[in-house]
């Protein structure tokens, strides 16, 4: 009889994803400030108000790019979506920590502009740039 060690089962590798996930947002810091550093850090810019593309998606897209698990990574407000590749699979949902939480409406209210890609936003438009108008400096 084979006593190879059976693959894990798609409730397992769920929660052992799930389980790394949480790992990696709370690692990010304990406040809000502490988040935005660690994306700095990283080299992150995203857009405000951008499920897709804000710097905390941005960011665990990047990490997250080798897991072949992994298809996106979406910020709905207070909840991480990852969608897994694989056809039918449902997709993980995570709350996040307070502190990433705190980040999250900072970074749409334009606390971070450090971490903004050269007066993008999402939607709503707000904050866009004409081309006329020279980039102002920005807070470190």
């Amino acid at each position: 009889m084979d006593q190879s060690p059976q693959p894990p089962t798609t409730s397992v590798n769920r929660q052992t994803l799930r389980t790394s996930l949480r790992e990696l947002l709370v690692g990010l810091g304990s406040t809000g400030p502490e988040v935005a550093q660690t994306l700095r850090s990283a080299g992150i810019e995203g857009t405000k108000k951008s499920a897709r593309d804000c710097a905390l998606a941005l960011y665990l897209r990047a990490v997250v790019t080798g897991d072949m698990r992994v298809g996106s990574v979406v910020v709905w407000g207070p909840t991480i979506v990852v969608h897994r590749t694989g056809g039918l699979r449902l997709p993980i949902r995570l709350a996040v920590p307070d502190a990433v939480r705190a980040f999250i409406a900072g970074f749409d209210q334009g606390y971070y502009p450090e971490l903004l890609r050269d007066g993008m936003v999402g939607a709503s438009g707000e904050g866009l740039q004409s081309p006329s108008q020279s980039p102002s400096a920005t807070a470190g």
